[in-house]
This record gives structure tokens, C-alpha cells and sequence, in this order.
């Protein structure tokens, strides 16, 4: 049900994010891909979740957005015929949620960015 025309999307690997400064825009939709395996070098079945690298994007996110904001934990169906997944949690879950390597983060805006009325204005006619 997102649509990134209406209010923008960003989107980044998550390990990206946290590795590199990224300045981003919490009032626009943010999505974090590979999730679970945040700062794992190497895949290594044992070492490829784990609360560690969720702990250190949690903190992050937490810099920018109340722990009580909510979230989806979403992963697509890779079988027609089964649902895909979309848990709500807070932020302040995230170190201890149910991750898999097919979990993507979805980080909605924390408000709405008003309107910038005097460009529409230049670029609306009023007579229509």
C-alpha cells in the first residue's frame, strides 16, 4: 500500500545505513532491506542473525524517532499461495523481533510535510 509519489521513499541497504552517515529525511517513508544481517561481513550461517547489528540500528533509528514510533516488519511471499508478513512493532522492539534474511524494515514518516503553496500557486493556473 505504498505509494512513493505521494510522499517520497527511501530506501537503503541496512547495513549501508548503518556503516555510513546517511542523512535522511524522517518525514518521508524510509526502507531498509536485509535487516537481519546488519554489519555481517561474511555469511556464515551461524553468525547471520543475531540482536547485535538490530541493537545498533535501533539506536540509530532512535535518534531520529520516538521509541514508541511503529513500524512493519514485512517479508513478500515467495509462495503464491501464502500470505506475506507484516508485523507492526515499535521501535523500541526491534532488537528483539522475529527477524528472518528475507525481512525488510518499513520506517513510516514521522508527520506529514505541509504543503508549499506558493510554488503550486506558480505552477497551477487559477482558472482551472
Amino acid at each position: 500500500g505504498l505509494d512513493p509519489g505521494d510522499q517520497g521513499c527511501q530506501m537503503y541497504d541496512a547495513t549501508s545505513f548503518v556503516f555510513r552517515k546517511r542523512r535522511f529525511d524522517p518525514t518521508s517513508p524510509l526502507i531498509l532491506w536485509q535487516i537481519a544481517s546488519v554489519g555481517v561481513p561474511i555469511y556464515k550461517e551461524e553468525r547471520l542473525w543475531g540482536p547485535n547489528g538490530l541493537l545498533v540500528l535501533q539506536k540509530i533509528l532512535e535518534e531520529h524517532y520516538p521509541a514508541g514510533h511503529e513500524m512493519i516488519l514485512y517479508e513478500a511471499s515467495s509462495i503464491p499461495t501464502c500470505p506475506s508478513r507484516a508485523e507492526r512493532i515499535p521501535l523500541h522492539d526491534l532488537a528483539r523481533s522475529d527477524v528472518t534474511g528475507s525481512s525488510t524494515l518499513y520506517v513510516p514518516p514521522l508527520e506529514a510535510v505541509e504543503y508549499d503553496w506558493e510554488a503550486i500557486k506558480r505552477l497551477v493556473p487559477s482558472d482551472t
